[in-house]
This record gives C-alpha cells, structure tokens and sequence, in this order.
C-alpha cells in the first residue's frame, strides 16, 4: 500500500510591488513585482490602470516573480493605482488594488534663506524637493540666476533690482513637470536696496539700516526686531524708538561700537510696557548726527 499526499492548489493572487511609488516624469527600472500560487510564464504582462503610465522590459524570473519597468509620463494624474498581472497561456489575472502611488513632481519650497533683504541681493537659498532638472527660478514674474545643488536645494539665486521696498515676493521653481505652487514658504519680503557694497538702504538719507520682521509682533517673544545698520567702527550710536507723535518709546545709548551692527528690540518701552500697534520710526544717532533711519509697523497678534 503506498500513502500520498493531494495538494490543493492556492488561489492566484498579487503579493507586492517595490518600489510603490513613483513622481510625474519618472522611469523606474527593475521594479519587482511578486504573485502568490501564480503561474508566471512567457506569455505575462503587466499593465498599470488609468492613463499616463506605461509598462515594459517585463522579465519573469519565475512563476512568482517578474521584474519590468514603469514610466510615469509628466501629465500623469496624481494617486493611488491598480497593477494587473495577466499570463495568457494560463488564462490567469491578479491585480494589486491600489498597491502603486503616483506622486506629484512638481518643485515644492519649504523654505527661503534669508528670506528678508534688499533688492538687488544675492546667495539666497531655497531649499524643498523635485529640484531635479530644474528649468528656471522666478522671484515675483522676474527670471533670475541660480545653481542647481541638489534635489532639495538651490543655491546663489540673485533677488533681481527694482523690487518694490516693504513688498512680499513669491519665489518659485519650475522643473520638466511644471512650476511650484505658491505656498508659505516661498516668501521674499524686501526690506532696502542695495547699497553697491553689500550693505542695506533701508529708507534713502541718513545713513544704512535694515529692520525686520516688518510688521513686528512684540508678542513672539522668539522674533525680535532686528535693527541691522552700518557706522564707522569703534563709534558708540544712540539708538532711539519714536512714536508718530515724537514720543521717545525706546533708547539704547552709547552701544554697538562694531562696524555693522545688529540690535533687536522685543517691542517693550522703557517702563516695561508693551508697545500699542502702529507706526514707529527708529533713529540711530552719533555724536547729535543721524546716521542712520528706518520705521516698523507694529501689530500685536
């Protein structure tokens, strides 16, 4: 009497694919996709639903595993996707539900670095992701210069002259897929032009300044003003806070005896107050000389 063992077949199913995610424009080579119980011969092919994304080079390596390549065209719709298995000669099919992600490449920026200054400047940096193949850098609708460093940074972008002072700029990316889309990240707020020789020109006359934010909230106790201005070195400065009716709100006497200097303000008078909202105008004094100016909208929030 010989004992033998019937076994009962599984049912054909999709495992997995790797890499599941792609971005618009991309072509992703050797992915791998794997069946359970399947029966992958010569006559599988593989297909991703919706349009945009096409397959080949499908290699089966064996009846659970194919190899192949996936190219996403730049116009594809962003979001989840079938994967189908089909083998012919076994009249098989399995599909993966939603097992594969197409993901926007459009350039995104998370940040602008300094994202405060004069117009014209330059070494600013903006750092995000899809910079690869980047096409152009736009502050406002105005092209500008730039180096490509990487995939998530871009550095040496000139801020272009001309720029309206106080007025906020958005910079954006453009790549082979589009163009960045205009979020919060992407501010330049212009503060002065150009001196010619690196300073700021915060307000044209009495000397060189830039301060900001601007507006400033003396309640963000971890954003102060910052007062930027440039004297001869070794020079003591008084520096003074007016209100529009001439009220001194704030001094800081005989300091900051560097060449360029910084001083912030935490938006409180000399009697420990807060400051009310409003326009304020600062003044940087030497010797009974004004050498340098600016004003700061205050708006408490």
């Amino acid at each position: 009497m010989v004992n033998f063992t019937v076994t009962v077949p599984g049912t054909p199913s999709f495992s997995s694919v790797a890499p599941n995610n792609g971005i618009q424009g991309a072509t992703l080579n050797n992915v791998v996709i794997l069946g359970a119980s399947t029966h992958f011969g010569a006559t599988t092919g593989v297909s991703v639903s919706g349009t945009n994304v096409a397959v080949t080079n499908v290699n089966v390596t064996s009846t659970t595993r194919l190899t192949c390549t996936i190219a996403i065209a730049a116009g594809a719709g962003t979001g989840p996707r079938n994967v189908i298995v089909a083998t012919t000669a076994s009249s098989e099919t399995v599909t993966g539900t939603s097992v594969f992600t197409v993901n926007s490449g459009l350039p995104t920026i998370t940040s602008i670095a300094p994202n405060v200054g004069p117009s014209p400047s330059t070494g600013i940096t903006i750092t995000g992701t899809n910079f690869t193949g980047v096409t152009a850098v736009t502050v406002g609708s105005t092209p500008t210069t730039y180096t490509y460093t990487s995939g998530t940074s871009i550095t040496n972008v000139a801020i272009p002259s001309g720029l309206t002072v106080g007025s906020t700029y958005d910079v954006q990316v453009t790549n082979g897929i589009g163009q960045s889309a205009v979020v919060a990240g992407d501010k330049y707020t212009v503060t002065g032009a150009s001196s010619g020789n690196g300073n700021f020109i915060y307000e044209s006359g009495g000397g060189v300044m830039m301060a900001y934010p601007n507006p400033f909230n003396p309640l963000d106790k971890a954003n102060p003003l910052k007062m930027l201005f440039n004297v001869p070195t070794g020079e003591a400065v008084d520096i003074y806070i007016f209100d529009t009716n001439g009220r001194v709100i704030y001094q800081d006497k005989n300091s900051q005896v560097g060449s360029n200097r910084t001083v912030n303000w935490f938006g409180d008078t000399g009697y420990g107050e807060i400051v009310e909202n409003g326009l304020y105008l600062i003044r940087v004094v030497n010797n009974g000389k004004l050498v340098a100016k600016g004003k700061i909208l205050v708006i408490k929030k």
